[in-house]
């Protein structure tokens, strides 16, 4: 009993318990858009533990939640994400790329590119949906994926998902790649 405000304070309180219960699982699946804030539009404690935790990728948000998210699974569980394009080729992830690489299967790629989603315009977010396993590849562990980057409309790269033909690359072979690019 109390006043509104201790009443306020106290259902608050009991959601952020509830949040560091769900947060302290593990999943067999994980599936989201991650968020998307650049290491410049950061504020200092959010910037300060990137730079803690996931040193490799903080150079976004997004990349930060690629790590977390795959971290949510327990062994043998999928996070299937949207994520930006750029972790897959950009210098700045480059000590990302081989842990992820040699320390998870990674699955099914889709580049999506920019002009991916109808509600946002023009060149604002250049996406792939990636699906990773909390799993120790095999030697021959093969990566299969699509790129519709290059196509405009939404629908036209929806289009192009269905029909056509997958690309695929042995796992261990993108760390030859300079930088270990993720490429097919």
């Amino acid at each position: 009993e109390g006043d509104d405000g201790t009443r306020e304070m106290a259902v608050a309180a009991q959601g952020i318990a509830k949040a560091a219960e769900i947060l302290g699982r593990q999943f067999a699946l994980v599936a989201t858009n991650v968020p998307y804030l650049g290491r410049d539009k950061q504020i200092a404690p959010l910037r300060e533990y990137c730079d803690r935790v996931h040193p490799d990728a903080k150079a976004d948000l997004a990349t930060c939640f690629v790590e977390r998210c795959v971290a949510f699974c327990r062994g043998g569980g999928t996070a299937a994400l949207v994520t930006p394009q750029s972790w897959l080729y950009q210098d700045s992830f480059k000590k990302m790329r081989p842990p992820m690489l040699e320390g998870r299967c990674l699955n099914v790629l889709a580049r999506l590119g920019p002009g991916a989603f109808e509600g946002i315009s023009g060149e604002v977010v250049n996406v792939c949906l990636v699906g990773i396993t909390h799993a120790q590849p095999g030697a021959e562990h093969v990566v299969v994926g699509i790129d519709v980057s290059e196509l405009g409309a939404p629908a036209e790269k929806a289009g192009a998902l269905l029909e056509r033909e997958v690309e695929s690359a042995v796992q261990k072979d993108l760390l030859r790649n300079p930088h270990a690019k993720i490429t097919l």
